[in-house]
């Protein structure tokens, strides 16, 4: 069976993960994907898995983790 990727999806991938206090990224997961567009989904986890790290949240002086969701929007 061959299988053709759609490529007539739009929208927005919501990407949830933890910037860790080094800076590292953690707990990826998709929080609201595009349906029946599983290549998107995964290119846009894929996109934040190779992001370098981050500058990580401070409060008073020290890092700290924090938890985002960023949206990956495809046109």
């Amino acid at each position: 069976m061959n299988y053709t990727p759609q490529y007539n999806c739009k929208g927005k991938v919501f990407i949830e993960f933890i910037v860790e206090r080094d800076g590292r990224l953690s707990n990826i997961r998709i929080v609201k994907g595009l349906n029946n567009c599983n290549e998107y989904n995964n290119e846009a986890e894929r996109v934040i898995r190779s992001m370098p790290r981050w500058i990580p949240a401070k409060h008073l002086g020290k890092n700290v983790r924090f938890k985002m969701i960023l949206p990956v929007e495809f046109e």
